[in-house]
């Protein structure tokens, strides 16, 4: 459940960053804090890479569904 927190604050802090949704701009260096996080506690308990490419899916989901909602 945390992997999937992790996954959703750094999508969310992604779409923050970006232009068209406010100017927030250096939010961005913040927001791969999570994903790294993710990302050592995937090889610390040895998970499938299946397992880390969803959480990843999520999080860029989550970034491309809230910056391109208005397309």
């Amino acid at each position: 459940m945390k992997n999937i927190l992790l996954a959703l604050c750094s999508g969310l802090l992604l779409s923050i960053s970006w232009p068209a949704i406010g100017d927030l701009t250096l939010v961005i260096f913040v927001s791969f804090v999570p994903l790294l996080i993710l990302v050592h506690k995937l090889k610390k308990s040895k998970a499938s890479d299946k397992k880390a490419f969803s959480l990843f899916y999520l999080a860029f989901l989550v970034w491309n569904s809230l910056t391109t909602w208005w397309i």
